[in-house]
């Protein structure tokens, strides 16, 4: 991930850090994306689940214009996954 994204990140007071605690589930995703990503896509998941966002697809569309890459199967997944 670029360092100019990390930092964005850290300084969103939205994010807030945690350890995730489902290991298998990161791991459906690692084969194909690096462990930080994974980690990304699944708490993105946990949020809309959780009603702390309404849609997942804005915040795709802002993190790939930060140069987070994706590609267009991962999103799909992700987002018949939310329910988008």
């Amino acid at each position: 991930m670029p360092g100019g994204l990390i930092q964005d990140i850290d300084r969103a007071k939205w994010i807030k850090k945690l350890k995730v605690k489902d290991r298998a589930a990161v791991n459906l995703f690692v084969s194909e994306l690096g462990q930080g990503e994974s980690e990304v896509l699944l708490l993105l998941l946990l949020a809309k689940k959780r009603d702390l966002i309404q849609s997942i697809k804005p915040l795709f569309e802002e993190l790939i214009d930060k140069n987070f890459r994706l590609s267009q199967k991962i999103i799909q997944t992700i987002l018949e996954k939310a329910g988008e």
